[in-house]
């Protein structure tokens, strides 16, 4: 089926079937797949998306597979899920726009505007815009849907604007006025208010029709004014050229071409282009580290706005000035002065520019109070001239804009593409290994290079030059360490930026020593920091600084560039600049020795102040606040660690805990208090014993259920004297003997720990821990009214110091009551049950703890499912728990939701997944030996009852019969599988299962029969 689809305008499809389906709905529907050609979309969910219940729309959901099986060859599909079929004879406007840009973006020129063959791109690609996006068809669906498509018609008409104005400025350069018109009034189509545009028409159409333009110059004005935007100072100037017939055409820019293509910097090229198209922003100065990209950034943007100016563009490199009348010659240079007589230069300089309209790129320069007040002097001297600077730091000059430059961007744009500083590396690959596939071979060691040199364009180009002669691991092994390796003798790099670490010493040298001093005390910090925070550092050092001072001096190293502002009144320096700053406090001992003893207490009382004893919400927003500090608590930690500060590290152990909780960090804590376990001379038996217990708590969420009773066991080996301790320990013994199956043991712990608790008046916390797991495990083995009771005085005892995690978890058992009896649920009591969950869930998901969060999805689930609930929508919930229990490696949880999954898919009747999804679960099971054998049972059990829901009554009962004879088995699925066999009116046959490894070999038979 060949078909032609218009989507860059009003919607327009040749070839099209004409029925029923193709109605504004539809279109939409089509459009969103064709515009995402390579997801597969589940059909259901994507069809409720677009034509919800309450839509007026909803009418056309019946006819949607009808539609799509009318479109063979375009649309088709395939179990469940819609393709696109991009080989087939289809032409999509969309497409072909987008694969022109995409061309233009990587095809390697110095200048979009001066080449041949993206000129031909653009030529082909402009026209295929004919108004608004996919017009006519808004306010007809979900507003979910809406909303994609104004995102997407935003970023295509933005994407269609940047190409229109390089296609303007080719024109230009070509003398093709009339092509530059029509282009310039079809962006003013989509932006009326684009003042380039709107100046640059002014001049075409005022060589040719001065009244004309005189008569658009009247209607932009008034259009401004409607809207309550200022008038257009430079449009009048020009208009009033128009009228005084000495309009200007504007001059080719005399700018160097950048030595690579500009990658990743198009918003500060927008930022760039509206503040220098007006004239409130004389001089717009970009600010940043050495080796940002300064220049080229300039170079670029200057070069896309020349043709604005009537004298054009001129590049004036500023390496060595010092002085005034050195400025003034350089100037000169640039725009082809001649000096002569015995006027000031800078006077003279000033005499040229008073009548002319230019745009001065002024490279590399170091501002001063007396090179500045010349600018501003200039500027007044030339009321039409502006000036674009690059320098280290700003000039602090009235009308003046700054653009604070850092690294670019280590974020992708979208699912499927590399960051800018990927991207920016993998060009610079281009000429070391032109015909290697970086990306696939390398692309993980390649983004965190990036990651390491903070995104630094000339640290990324000097990182890529090293490949020619090591491999990515090994260049990142070395960046990592030693900061000299990023470097280079080639010759094509200017010598001042060969080498890092000789741009970050001349920075350096210029610097004061209260300059100095405050830059040591941030390069302790590897994340964000605030005044506060620096002051704190200090507060060991000599001489002291108080804030107002700090704060005077950290603004200083912002106006060079030096210093990040961050969100919060935070602040961050380039990793690599920190590095560097970092080498020259270890050369002072004693002075790294103060800022750091500053930086540990600083930690200590953020710490101290977040009250993380327990997890609320103020608690976990502070956790994850000390999340995005975890560098520098880590840092701490191991400092406190050489100094043996037994108090500040016994303080940290449960807040550490209490971050990896909330933030599922549970491998990152378990190893920062494996350290503390590893330090030589031992630390004392308590101190210890609590980072034993810390550990195993952390080993519990990752699912180690052996390395859980290591750690407790040496808990309780290690000398505790302590009540609260001494509980814990024994409570940490009690889920480890659980977890490993031996539910009677692990009662007898827990009662005892319990016992001892009340005795002492352990805290309320350890007590309620105490009973929670008491309740967890009798649920197996003892009354219900029991069970009840220590679930219930948990709940007491966690409300009674607010801990919303342990009210969570003491919830969960609660309502998990009514299934772990052989007594049918009642109607009742399932939605009560599922009332509960849900509360607990609520309280989960606020707090943001992972585990917790995994655990009570799968439990609303499966009660959501057995009330008669949406099952797809359990299915989702089971879907996004196995998400989270992924990413914090648990599989003892992963093999819960999978379990609970395939109950869904069971009621469902979707067989063949149910049991992929059980095998699944079994294979994963089966041979690890933190998984305890009923969670295999458990699994065999799903089995046998899909095997009876699908009628092989046989075949479920041999799997039931393995449940029943293995002596682990737990009470609950004993249960359910005895159920079974009563409601199927069978026996089970007798099998031998006494031990672990006829169960192993049973499950292996399993496993390999097809």
């Amino acid at each position: 089926m060949a078909v032609s689809i218009r989507l860059l305008g009003a919607w327009a499809a040749d070839d099209w079937p004409d029925d029923e389906a193709s109605t504004p709905a539809g279109r939409l529907f089509l459009a969103y797949a064709l515009m995402h050609p390579a997801r597969r979309h589940a059909l259901a969910p994507l069809a409720a998306w677009l034509w919800p219940t309450e839509s007026p729309c909803v009418a056309s959901r019946p006819a949607v597979a009808r539609w799509i099986q009318r479109c063979d060859g375009v649309l088709r599909i395939e179990d469940g899920t819609l393709i696109v079929e991009r080989d087939a004879a289809l032409d999509v406007d969309a497409w072909e726009f987008e694969a022109l840009v995409a061309a233009c973006d990587q095809h390697q020129h110095r200048d979009l505007a001066r080449c041949p063959q993206c000129l031909a791109r653009m030529r082909r690609a402009l026209p295929l815009m004919r108004g608004e996006p996919l017009a006519g068809l808004a306010g007809i669906a979900a507003p979910a849907v809406l909303d994609w498509l104004q995102q997407w018609r935003e970023a295509t008409i933005a994407i269609w604007r940047r190409l229109a104005r390089a296609a303007i400025q080719a024109a230009w350069h070509a003398g093709d006025a009339a092509w530059a018109e029509v282009l310039a009034r079809q962006v003013l189509a989509h932006d009326p208010f684009d003042s380039i545009v709107h100046q640059v028409l002014l001049r075409i159409v005022g060589t040719r029709d001065p009244a004309a333009a005189l008569r658009h110059a009247r209607q932009y004005h008034a259009m401004r004014r409607r809207s309550g935007l200022p008038a257009d100072l430079v449009l009048r100037e020009l208009a009033g050229q128009v009228r005084a017939g000495t309009l200007a055409v504007p001059a080719r820019h005399m700018l160097p071409r950048p030595m690579r293509r500009l990658i990743g910097r198009d918003a500060e090229r927008e930022r760039l282009s509206a503040w220098l198209s007006g004239s409130d922003a004389r001089i717009v100065t970009i600010v940043g580290p050495g080796g940002a990209g300064k220049t080229s950034l300039a170079m670029v943007a200057a070069g896309e706005l020349a043709w604005s100016f009537a004298h054009g563009a001129a590049f004036v490199p500023l390496p060595d000035v010092a002085d005034v009348d050195a400025l003034a010659y350089a100037i000169g240079r640039a725009i082809g002065h001649r000096f002569s007589g015995q006027t000031p230069p800078l006077q003279q300089i000033g005499g040229r520019l008073a009548a002319c309209e230019w745009l001065l790129v002024l490279d590399n320069l170091e501002p001063h109070a007396e090179l500045a007040r010349a600018i501003a002097g200039l500027l007044e001297a030339a009321p039409r001239v502006q000036v674009l600077v690059t320098a280290r730091q700003r000039m602090n000059l009235r009308q003046e804009r700054v653009l604070e430059l850092g690294g670019l961007s280590l974020e992708p744009p979208t699912a499927g593409t590399t960051s800018d500083a990927v991207t920016f590396f993998l060009t610079c690959l281009q000429a070391t290994d032109p015909a290697r596939d970086w990306l696939a071979r390398d692309g993980a060691v390649i983004g965190r290079i990036c990651e390491v040199v903070g995104g630094l364009p000339l640290a990324i180009e000097l990182a890529a030059a090293q490949c020619r002669r090591m491999r990515p691991a090994t260049l990142l092994r070395r960046v990592m360490t030693r900061i000299d390796t990023l470097a280079t003798t080639s010759l094509a790099v200017p010598e001042r930026h060969r080498r890092i670490e000789a741009i970050f010493a001349e920075v350096w040298q210029a610097l004061g020593p209260t300059q100095h001093l405050v830059l040591m005390a941030m390069s302790a910090f590897h994340g964000a920091f605030d005044v506060p925070a620096v002051v704190a550092t200090l507060a060991q050092s000599r001489p002291a600084h108080d804030a107002r001072a700090v704060r005077a001096t950290m603004a200083s190293l912002i106006d060079r560039g030096m210093l990040q502002p961050a969100v919060a009144g935070d602040h961050t320096l380039h990793p690599l600049l920190r590095r560097s700053i970092h080498e020259h406090l270890m050369r002072d001992a004693a002075r790294a020795d103060e800022l750091e003893r500053g930086h540990c207490a600083w930690m200590c009382q953020r710490v101290q102040r977040a009250g993380l004893w327990v997890v609320n919400p103020a608690t976990s927003a502070a956790a994850v606040q000390l999340g995005a500090s975890f560098d520098d608590l880590a840092h701490a930690w191991r400092a406190l660690l050489r100094r043996g500060a037994v108090d500040e590290i016994t303080g940290l152990i449960a807040p550490l805990a209490t971050v990896g909780v909330v933030l599922g960090w549970y491998a990152a804590i378990e190893s920062l208090l494996g350290e503390a376990l590893a330090v030589e001379p031992p630390l004392p038996a308590n101190l210890r014993a609590g980072l034993l217990i810390g550990r195993g708590w952390m080993q519990w969420y990752r699912g180690e259920f052996v390395a859980l009773h290591q750690s407790a066991q040496a808990a309780l080996a290690a000398g505790l004297t302590d009540v609260n301790g001494l509980c814990m320990a024994r409570v940490l013994l009690g889920v480890a003997l659980f977890e490993l199956g031996d539910a009677l043991r692990a009662a007898e712990e827990l009662d005892a720990a319990v016992d001892d608790a009340e005795r002492a008046a352990a805290a309320p916390l350890i007590l309620g821990e105490a009973y929670l797991w008491t309740g967890i495990v009798a649920q197996n083995i003892a009354p219900r009214d029991r069970v009840h009771h220590a679930f219930a005085r948990s709940l007491a005892l966690f409300r009674q110091v607010d801990d919303w995690r342990g009210i969570a978890n003491a919830l969960n058992g609660l309502a998990q009551l009514p299934w772990r009896y052989d007594t049918p649920v009642l109607p009742d009591e399932a939605a009560g049950s599922l009332r509960l969950f849900e509360e607990a869930l609520q309280l989960a998901r606020s707090l943001g703890t992972p585990r917790t969060v995994a655990v009570l999805l799968s439990n609303v689930s499966v009660v959501s499912i057995f009330v008669g609930r949406d099952a797809d929508a359990a299915l989702a919930l089971i879907d996004e728990g196995l998400a989270i229990a992924r990413s914090i490696v648990n599989l003892a949880v992963q093999l819960e939701l999978l379990h609970t999954r395939a109950y869904g898919l069971i009621q469902l009747q979707r067989w063949d997944a149910a049991r992929e999804t059980l095998i699944t679960a079994l294979r994963q099971a089966v041979g690890d030996c933190n998984i305890p054998l009923r969670t295999v049972l458990e699994i065999i059990e799903g089995l046998g009852t899909l095997d009876a829901r699908r009628g092989d009554h046989e075949r479920a009962a041999a799997m039931l019969s393995v449940v029943l004879a293995h002596p682990q088995t737990s009470p609950f699925a004993r249960a359910r599988a005895n159920a079974l066999l009563v409601q199927l009116g069978m026996t089970a046959p007798e099998v031998l299962m006494d031990s672990d490894a006829a169960l192993g070999a049973w499950c292996a038979r399993l496993l390999a029969a097809p």
